[in-house]
């Protein structure tokens, strides 16, 4: 695809517009259709095929083998080219037997008699080893004694102009002009159609080779237009096959088929692959960095594609601890106590106690917090009490053990026994005073929610529950970037179902505010990765001990 760019000229600080836009405009990709709009149809006569154009694009220029030609119907615009005309191509002829060298590139004549008006104009040149030729109609066909200075080149690609302003006739190769010869006659209008690279009068003559940006005005373009249309010698379209780094993200299991081949669509032509590194593409690839190597052929457009396929895990790690624990001891008992269970779609790297007592030698109350993460980073966290209980003067000790446990490869949803409650009425759930405030109305009969810390992460500690079911056990709250409480709810159709949050602390810092982020659908069963999609709602919750803030989630 070559740029079109509509052009002006400054004239005493003025942009004026171009007198007009051509009556003839093809760029001939892979199609005859006219840019102008000035004519209905164009017929193909003989072998007409497409190319490579200057660009090196396959079927993205016209070619014509020397006996093929464009024939277009006559229209009432072309009568307006009487004093002036001007036409521009680019073009790369081809090699032939033969030591002429004709450029046969457009006539509007039907006829084998050449008279006044037959052909009303023409752009035929002739170079032969003795002598060259120039003609725009019967009337003016003169001598180029300077042409040995300026041969045209046979299969190399160069910008053509010739141009007729009434008073000269003026031919350039690429920008420069080469060639002028004084002329002030009239083309005189007949009814033929017009013919591209094919001129009936006196005898029959062809073009063979390619065409490219092919325009016909109706008046004489300056030298600054020929520089502009010469400059303006840019491809807009890419070329290239490779693919860029990319990440990509499993789900739910830790391997993910991977197409990294373009999906650019072509006007012709051929796209081979050679892989030269790393797996082909359609592969499984599992989790970590990937370099790909491989080689490009486009219809003989060559290049070398090196990129680095990054696999991320999107899953976050399921974590859960015991339940809250009351420990009744005398001196000498020694207490080993629970440790979570955690699991993750693709392993474990880490398991941390982020707060705790690892040795537990006196009555009270401690809160442990554990952190479990996974191979791709990412984090989850659970919290659970423990409440040590001895009248006397403890001299025994409660010791952790040492280890956590070890990972547990787990295929289905994994939970603890009786980690999760069951049913119980808000009294049991000690909920306290419940505020039910707005509705929030979905169309998926599944959403996911997201809930972090909305202001300074300061050990805020909440438990959520929905329809009567405790589905989040006194966890403590992060910062979004620190890690997220991630939950999928099925919406009970034509019900009001329950969202609570219960407050257990109210933090180091202000009030217990909770953010939290609806997204339609099952995430994870969709394949998708929460960070890259847009939350159908968000809103904060706000709560403290004693009273629980709720919302209605209704499907529609």
């Amino acid at each position: 695809m070559k740029n079109r760019i509509i052009f002006f000229y400054l004239f005493t600080s003025t942009f004026l517009f171009s007198q007009s836009q051509p009556i003839l405009d093809f760029n001939f990709d892979n199609n005859l259709s006219d840019l102008s709009g000035n004519i209905s149809s164009v017929l193909k006569k003989g072998n007409v095929t497409f190319t490579k154009d200057r660009f090196g694009v396959p079927c993205s220029a016209l070619y014509l083998d020397g006996s093929s030609y464009l024939e277009i119907p006559n229209e009432k615009i072309f009568s307006n080219i009487k004093s002036q005309f001007s036409l521009t191509t680019w073009l790369k002829l081809e090699s032939d037997f033969t030591n002429t060298k004709g450029l046969t590139l457009i006539c509007k004549g039907d006829n084998p008699i050449e008279t006044y008006d037959n052909p009303q104009f023409r752009t035929q040149v002739f170079q032969t080893p003795k002598v060259s030729t120039v003609s725009v109609n019967t009337e003016f066909t003169e001598l180029d004694l300077d042409y040995l200075n300026h041969t045209i080149p046979n299969e190399k690609w160069i910008f053509f102009s010739l141009i007729y302003d009434g008073s000269q006739v003026y031919m350039y190769l690429n920008n420069k002009l080469v060639w002028s010869y004084y002329y002030s006659g009239k083309f005189l209008e007949n009814n033929s159609n017009i013919f591209i690279g094919y001129d009936i009068p006196g005898e029959a003559e062809f073009f063979k080779g390619a065409l490219d940006d092919f325009k016909l005005y109706n008046y004489a373009l300056t030298s600054q237009d020929i520089e502009f249309e010469y400059s303006n010698n840019s491809n807009t379209e890419d070329l290239s096959f490779c693919s860029e780094d990319v990440e990509v993200y499993v789900e739910k299991s830790c391997l993910v088929t991977v197409d990294y081949l373009s999906k650019k669509s072509i006007n012709c032509g051929s796209v081979d692959y050679e892989y030269l590194k790393g797996l082909p593409s359609g592969s499984k690839f599992n989790l970590g960095k990937h370099e790909i190597v491989y080689s490009v052929n486009y219809s003989g457009n060559k290049e070398i594609c090196n990129f680095t396929l990054n696999v991320l895990d999107a899953t976050l790690p399921i974590i859960i601890c015991p339940k809250d624990t009351i420990i009744k001891f005398d001196d000498i008992l020694k207490f080993e106590i629970a440790t979570p269970i955690y699991s993750d779609n693709c392993g474990v790297k880490n398991v941390n106690l982020l707060s705790g007592n690892s040795s537990i030698t006196k009555v009270g109350e401690y809160q442990m917090e554990y952190e479990v993460i996974d191979l791709s980073n990412n984090k989850a966290t659970c919290m659970y009490n423990i409440i040590v209980e001895k009248e006397n003067k403890i001299t025994g000790k409660v010791i952790l053990k040492d280890t956590v446990k070890k990972d547990i490869t787990i295929l289905k949803k994994v939970v603890l026994k009786d980690s999760i409650k069951k049913d119980r009425t808000f009294d049991t759930h000690n909920l306290g005073k419940v505020s039910f405030k707005d509705t929030y109305v979905f169309t998926k009969e599944y959403v996911t929610i997201s809930a972090f810390d909305d202001h300074q992460e300061d050990n805020d500690t909440i438990s959520i529950f929905y329809n009567n079911k405790e589905i989040v056990n006194r966890q403590k709250i992060k910062n979004k970037k620190n890690g997220q409480i991630i939950r999928v709810l099925k919406i009970e159709k034509n019900e009001s179902n329950e969202f609570i949050i219960k407050a257990w602390n109210t933090g180091e810092v202000g009030g217990n505010t909770v953010r939290i982020h609806f997204y339609e659908g099952d995430i994870f069963s969709e394949g998708k990765n929460i960070k890259r999609l847009k939350p159908f709602y968000k809103i904060i919750m706000e709560t403290k001990p004693g009273f629980s803030s709720a919302v209605y989630l209704k499907s529609k």
